[in-house]
């Protein structure tokens, strides 16, 4: 039609008219007729028709409205300038209006959003190679973000290779890069002035972690410690021990393994490293001692303090100790942490003498000195010798505290503390304790007997100097035993040949046909020689008295062992069965007292009913039996307990076998108005079954 109505120039100017109005409803429709119309094929490898195609096919990917290519019987190069000017705007507000790489594959049907990266780095080259072209789009919002949006030229950086575990990590701080930076699969702007690179990454965690409170942030936290197993292909040894240091306290699912990560090279570490190890120490210090720091690292305590040993000298090698050297985490000798200024290296001082001290002065040397352990010493290095307590200093405390000491020197504090310093001074050289403890070392005799004021005791002590050393060393055993009573030593003393006698009854026991010698010692303990042979003679092996006269049952009593014969010795001339009733009786009444009527039961209150025990003791409001308790009764107190012997029949014995909860009821002067009462447990071993 423009052919025929106009000459070709004509229908060009105007055209470029209308185009420059921009105003006609049809003008779109009127550019794609246009670029579909090709001069002749020779035409098109000319400089002003190279673009000819590509512009057609750029159109056409965009809007399936564009028409097929056909060929211009006549045509001017002109023709076609203002017509791609108008286009290559429209496509790009067509870009703007899209916003986003997802849409854009949408629009060009693409099968994916690589594909459409690839045609709008197309477009954009494309674009470049005319300098008017260009400014088509640098003021537009169609440079995609490596989030897939479309932004203008000034909102968007170049990408120098940052990785993308960098990002994530500054993504964690509110800090989005891929949001600035410009989606890596557009070529083209190489030379593009405004970059972002890994140092500038590093700049930006820098930033956060120089701010205050910044130690207690759980974000930087997940940033340091996931930036802590990133390493360029040479792996710096500094950051290797961070690793393995964060790692064994936090566990693999905080530190992941080691990964090396491509362009780190130009990362700055040494912020993140200070940061890391601070967070670290104030981890480890929160513990607050060597216990629960072992149960967070879920190991013995050696090496817990292992660990410190590789922690705090190594944060000191950092060159930035002030903040270890303020921080709770140095062990004292309890294993509490406490600050460096608030503890002395341990010179050499001896436990004994920070026990003596504690004990005069109460003032606890083991709080106040450094850790001393064999897995601790790179730490006790970082002490200077101005730092450093030696024995001296201790030793004029304690001689101090004695020689002012206005308290009871019957204290037990004060009787303790000689006690250790008496022992203590005696694997001391002479020379060395008089320099060391010149107040002790010339009233140590004094003191000794300051803390003896009872002459009775002094004339003990001074006879006890005169005793063979060995036998003095068994008197302290024995006078130590919680289980031996005065009264028990009295006994020995007195009766001591009868503890010989037993000795030798013991010994023969296990010897054959030594009868005749063990009758003879058994009436040098009091048994009447006519009752000893009556007992051979009878048969009484078949009645419930166990006539077995050299084996013994052994019953419990906490930690004491009380032997008892088989054979059964009235030496009382009482009516025995006077005795037993009310010793019965008593022990009824104080079972009643205890437990109720309704759980105690008497099996001989209406005579004798041949049980095994006298009493049981159930369970509170059930039928089961707590207790099975047998009486024995005697006249006589509990001081002469030593020649009473009580039965054990058959019966009981085999009783006892399947029993666990049996208690014999010991009653002393069951005859008198106050009876006294002891129940001992029975523990049947089975070595003696």
């Amino acid at each position: 039609m423009i052919e025929r109505s106009l000459n070709l120039k004509k229908a060009s100017s105007l055209l470029d008219e209308k185009l420059r109005e921009n105003t006609h409803r049809d003008l779109r429709k009127a550019v794609y007729y246009l670029i579909s119309c090709y001069p002749a094929q020779e035409a098109l490898e000319q400089a002003p028709y190279k673009f000819r195609k590509q512009i057609w096919q750029i159109a056409k990917s965009l809007d399936d409205a564009v028409p097929e290519p056909q060929a211009l019987s006549s045509w001017i190069p002109r023709l076609w300038t203002e017509c791609d000017a108008w286009l290559l705007k429209t496509l790009v507000r067509d870009l703007v209006r899209i916003g986003n790489l997802q849409n854009l594959q949408v629009a060009l049907k693409k099968d994916s959003e690589d594909e459409a990266a690839s045609w709008l780095s197309d477009f954009l080259g494309f674009l470049n190679q005319d300098s008017t072209w260009r400014l088509f789009y640098v003021e537009e919002n169609v440079l995609p973000n490596q989030r897939g949006l479309f932004l203008s030229k000034s909102h968007i950086s170049l990408d120098k290779d940052i990785p993308d575990e960098i990002k994530d990590a500054l993504e964690n701080i509110d800090v989005d890069y891929r949001s600035e930076l410009l989606d890596r699969r557009i070529k083209g702007f190489e030379n593009y002035p405004r970059k972002l690179g890994v140092s500038d990454a590093s700049d930006e965690i820098d930033k956060r972690l120089i701010e205050k409170g910044s130690l207690n942030d759980p974000n930087l936290r997940k940033v340091v410690f996931s930036l802590a197993s990133y390493f360029a292909e040479e792996v710096d040894a500094d950051r290797r021990k961070i690793w393995e240091l964060a790692r064994t306290f936090y566990g693999e699912n905080t530190i992941a393994a080691i990964q090396i990560i491509p362009n780190l090279d130009k990362f700055k570490w040494s912020q993140c490293n200070h940061w890391a190890l601070r967070r670290l120490c104030t981890d480890a210090a929160a513990q607050k001692s060597l216990e629960p720091l072992a149960q967070h690292l879920d190991t013995a305590q050696d090496d817990a303090i292992q660990y410190l040993d590789k922690l705090i000298p190594f944060v000191k090698e950092q060159g930035r100790p002030a903040f270890i050297d303020d921080l709770k985490i140095w062990p004292n000798q309890h294993g509490d942490f406490c600050e460096k200024k608030d503890l002395k290296k341990d010179g050499g001082i001896d436990s004994e003498l920070k026990e003596i001290c504690n004990y005069l002065t109460k003032n606890d040397w083991y709080a106040s000195l450094l850790l001393h352990h064999k897995d601790f010493a790179r730490t006790v290095e970082l002490f200077s010798s101005q730092e450093t307590e030696l024995p001296d200093a201790i030793a004029k405390e304690i001689d101090a505290a004695l020689k002012d000491y206005a308290g009871d020197r019957r204290d037990r504090n004060f009787v303790e503390a000689l006690r250790l310093l008496f022992r203590w001074s005696k694997r001391q050289d002479n020379k060395f304790l008089k320099e060391l403890l010149p107040y002790f070392h010339k009233h140590k005799a004094q003191l000794f007997l300051d803390i003896c004021e009872n002459q009775g005791i002094n004339d003990c002590i001074f006879d006890l100097m005169q005793v063979d050393p060995e036998k003095l060393e068994a008197l302290t055993k024995l006078a130590n035993s919680a289980d031996i009573s005065q009264a028990d030593i009295n006994c020995f003393v007195e009766r001591h040949a009868d503890f010989k006698t037993l000795e030798a009854l013991r010994v023969k026991k296990a010897e054959p046909e030594s009868a005749g010698e063990m009758l003879k010692l058994l009436e040098d303990l009091g048994f009447d020689s006519e009752y000893l042979d009556a007992l051979l003679t009878q048969q009484a092996a078949q009645s419930e008295i166990v006539t077995t006269s050299v084996e013994q049952r052994v019953c419990r009593v906490g930690r004491r062992v009380r032997t008892y014969p088989q054979v059964i010795s009235f030496e009382e001339s009482h009516d025995a069965a006077d005795v037993g009733f009310q010793g019965e009786e008593f022990v009824y009444c104080k079972l009643l007292a205890k437990f109720g009527s309704d759980r105690v039961q008497w099996m001989n209150e209406h005579g004798e009913g041949r049980f095994p025990y006298d009493f049981k003791v159930l369970e509170e409001g059930s039928e089961e039996v707590a207790y099975y308790i047998d009486a024995k009764s005697s006249r006589r107190g509990e001081h002469s307990s030593g020649s009473i012997f009580f039965s054990i029949t058959n019966a009981q014995w085999d009783f006892l076998k399947e029993c666990s909860n049996y208690y014999i009821a010991k009653v002393f002067r069951a005859l008198s108005e106050r009876p006294n009462l002891q129940l001992i447990k029975i523990d049947l071993r089975d070595e003696l079954l």
